[in-house]
């Protein structure tokens, strides 16, 4: 099912026309300049923000859009410099907290208000077992009477599903019987710590590139010195072949 924003909506206690939000799409161009139908895009990208800034998915698909467009190309230099003018000043690792979750988000709210921590909970069934799986856990949970959806209410949720290949039937029982109050979750282990997002690998990874100085490299060992370039030069590679 595929999520229509409705013809209008409120805002700010005003009702408007809903923003439509396009889907991410490849530059046009291979240079800085932006097509019309790009110019068209960014445009309804950055209403997102001007005008639908409490919808946390809406942001995500906008953002995703402009990461994925290079929308910013013209206009800035890098995606930082154009968050920080555009965005108010939103880091980049905020920004891909929020493109990470805007399909979750964008699939399950026309059946309710969800937020991002019910959104990021539910992120990791989406993974393994699919967005139809992940929305008949959400819609159950949502459909129960009495049920305050909360994120800590969706991830126990989750955590009583068994492992294995899903089976819409046999989940929707289970999900019932632990709002009920038949199934407990798993009870966890000591809990792994978070791996970080790719975006703040990104950032980490910056953080140690700008803290290197490489004039004090120069009294270490002519081997080890060998050894650390021929290390980079493998990443470097690597990074530039992701994806491909």
């Amino acid at each position: 099912m595929k999520f229509q924003p409705p013809e209008v909506q409120a805002v700010t206690g005003r009702v408007v026309p809903a923003l439509r939000i396009p889907d991410p799409q490849d530059p046009e161009t291979d240079d800085d300049t932006l097509t019309d139908a790009e110019q068209k895009r960014l445009e309804a990208y950055e209403a997102v923000f001007e005008r639908h800034r409490e919808a946390f998915w809406e942001e995500g698909k906008a953002l995703a859009g402009i990461v994925k467009g290079h929308l910013h190309r013209r206009d800035y230099p890098s995606l930082e410099a154009y968050l920080e003018a555009r965005w108010g000043g939103m880091s980049r690792t905020v920004a891909y907290r929020r493109i990470e979750l805007w399909q979750v988000g964008e699939r399950l709210s026309p059946m309710g208000d969800i937020n991002e921590r019910q959104a990021r909970a539910l992120k990791p069934y989406a993974d393994k077992h699919g967005f139809d799986a992940m929305e008949t856990v959400y819609r159950t949970i949502v459909e129960t009477d009495g049920v305050k959806v909360t994120a800590k209410l969706v991830e126990d949720a989750v955590g009583a599903l068994p492992d294995g290949e899903f089976n819409e039937k046999k989940t929707v029982e289970r999900v019932r019987a632990f709002l009920a109050g038949k199934v407990k979750p798993a009870i966890p282990g000591p809990a792994p710590a978070e791996l970080p997002s790719p975006g703040e690998q990104v950032e980490k990874f910056r953080a140690v590139i700008r803290r290197i100085r490489v004039d004090r490299l120069r009294a270490a060992d002519p081997a080890a010195r060998q050894e650390l370039a021929d290390e980079l030069r493998q990443l470097l590679a690597a990074l530039e072949n992701v994806g491909e």
